[in-house]
């Protein structure tokens, strides 16, 4: 896996609430956390890559 730029936080929250709107909805705490999450596991994902 190349490492990347990470996206924006504005770029995955857009994506989360185009998905949520698919489903029904968001409240704003749940795309806090989903943001951070997502950002939390892409730098996981980068510092496994990095070190193996």
């Amino acid at each position: 896996m190349e490492p990347h730029a990470p996206y924006s936080s504005f770029v995955v929250a857009n994506e989360f609430i185009r998905l949520a709107q698919k489903g029904g909805g968001i409240t704003h705490m749940q795309l806090q956390k989903l943001v951070y999450f997502a950002h939390a596991q892409d730098f996981v994902d980068y510092v496994v890559v990095n070190t193996l």
